[in-house]
């Protein structure tokens, strides 16, 4: 092997592959300065992935809820399914108090009626008395309208005795000639 010389300005002699290898470090430095560039840009630019993790982390626990909020939002679905027919029946409901306006009006006139109608169930309470009374009194009716019936009946027979007995008298009258006032 070839000793290697040097002189003060550089490398003048020793085997081609190390003078290769040599003269190429200046090349080679050069770029493993830009490498370190870059390995600064992507440490700089990596730097925050640490923070990711941990907000990747905070995440997953937060996001372990949806578990829940899915079964959750589920039968809410379901629970809320009812509500077209709620819709409908509330419908119906208003529809039904549009009435009230109507039906308190009566109601304050039958509150209006309550003193009268009080009075007429106090006399209402009287009235199988009264309707005793009466049935009496009609009865005794019954019978006077039944003598005086009888007694019509009577009289009916006397007026006609009477009128059967009085004719002959009026053929008589007929036949005298009258006499006037001014006579």
């Amino acid at each position: 092997m070839t000793p290697l010389r040097f002189d003060p300005l550089g490398l003048w002699s020793g085997p081609t592959d190390l003078i290769g290898a040599v003269r190429a470090l200046p090349t080679i430095a050069e770029r493993l300065g830009r490498v370190a560039t870059q390995l600064e840009e992507v440490v700089s630019s990596t730097a925050p992935l640490s923070g990711l993790s941990r907000t990747i982390e905070a995440i997953s626990r937060r996001t372990a809820l949806l578990g829940a909020v899915k079964d959750n939002t589920a039968a809410m679905s379901a629970d809320t399914a009812a509500l077209p027919r709620l819709e409908e029946h509330l419908a119906a409901l208003v529809q039904a108090m549009e009435l009230l306006p109507g039906i308190e009006r009566r109601m304050e006139t039958i509150e209006s009626a309550m003193p009268v109608l009080m009075e007429v169930q106090r006399h209402l309470s009287r009235l199988p008395d009264t309707i005793e009374t009466l049935s009496a009194d009609v009865n005794t009716l019954a019978g006077l309208l039944t003598r005086m019936l009888s007694s019509l009946d009577h009289l009916d027979s006397s007026v006609a005795a009477l009128q059967a007995s009085v004719e002959p008298l009026g053929r008589i009258a007929n036949r005298i000639p009258s006499r006037s006032p001014k006579q």
